[in-house]
């Protein structure tokens, strides 16, 4: 596995972290405001430009 590829699966992983633990915090009462719903979907649309490559 190259260098680049490895740092590419750090980063999912890491990303997935993030997303998931958003996810859960939104999941709170009153905790799902816009901006933590925007910067949710920023973060999967960056994960899934990732995996693509």
């Amino acid at each position: 596995m190259t260098d680049t590829r490895k740092g590419l699966r750090i980063v999912d992983q890491q990303s997935d972290d993030v997303i998931q633990h958003l996810g859960d915090a939104m999941d709170r009462p009153g905790a799902a405001e816009p901006g933590k719903q925007a910067l949710l979907s920023i973060l999967r649309a960056l994960r899934a430009q990732i995996v693509a490559h």
